[in-house]
C-alpha cells in the first residue's frame, strides 16, 4: 500500500467482509433477527478514527448532517427518527453491531450477541465459526489500516486521534491531511 486510496480500499473491503458475514447471519438466522430500520439501540457511536472520518468525508454523506442525538444522550448524532444517515458509509463497528462475536474480554470460547436479534443464542458457547466475528482481529486490522493511512501521508501523530462524529458533521476545524485526504481543501470546498 502506496497510496491513501490503496488504504481507503483495504479499508471498503473491511466493510464488505463485515456486510457479508451480517448477510450470512441473517440468511441463517432469519426471523430471530430484529434489527430493522429505526432500531437504533446500539447506536452509540461518538468518535471514529481518522481513516473513518476521511471515508465518511469522502462519501459526502457527512457534513452538515448531524441528526437528532443531543449532548450527553449517549446516541449517535448521525441519527434521524432513529436511522442512520450515513447507513451505507457507516463505520466499520456499527457493521458489527448484534453479530455475533468473540473478543478477548469475553470468557474465552463464550459468543457474545444482540438479545434482540438472536436471543435463542443467549448464552451460547459454540457457534459455527463462519458466522461468528473476531471483534479483535478486525480491531486490529481496522488500527493497523489507520496507521498506514497516516504514515503514507506523513503524520503518525493522528492515528492516534479519536474524531468525534459531531465535529464532522457540524464541519469543526479537521487537520488539512484529513481534509486533503478525502478530497477538501477546506471544509465545505
Amino acid at each position: 500500500m502506496t497510496a491513501p486510496a490503496d488504504v481507503l480500499a483495504r479499508y471498503q473491503e473491511l466493510c464488505a467482509d463485515c456486510d457479508a458475514l451480517g448477510r450470512r447471519v441473517h440468511e441463517t438466522f432469519g426471523k430471530q433477527w430484529q434489527c430493522r430500520p429505526g432500531c437504533s439501540g446500539c447506536c452509540q457511536l461518538l468518535t471514529v478514527c481518522g481513516l473513518e472520518a476521511v471515508a465518511l468525508l469522502k462519501s459526502g454523506l457527512l457534513l452538515g448532517n448531524a441528526g437528532q442525538a443531543a449532548a450527553g444522550d449517549g446516541l449517535c448524532c448521525l441519527l434521524r427518527d432513529n436511522r442512520c444517515l450515513v447507513y451505507e458509509q457507516r463505520p466499520l463497528i456499527c457493521r458489527t453491531h448484534g453479530l455475533p462475536l468473540v473478543s478477548s474480554t469475553l470468557t474465552e470460547g463464550e459468543v457474545d450477541c444482540c438479545p434482540l436479534n438472536l436471543p435463542a443464542l443467549a448464552g451460547v458457547v459454540e457457534l459455527e465459526a463462519d458466522l461468528v466475528l473476531d471483534l479483535d482481529r478486525l480491531t486490529g486490522n481496522l488500527m493497523r489500516l489507520n496507521l498506514a493511512f497516516f504514515l503514507i501521508l506523513g503524520r503518525p501523530e493522528l492515528a492516534e486521534i479519536r474524531f468525534s462524529l459531531a465535529a464532522l458533521a457540524d464541519g469543526a476545524e479537521l487537520p488539512p491531511e484529513l481534509l486533503a485526504a478525502a478530497g477538501f481543501s477546506a471544509i465545505g470546498s
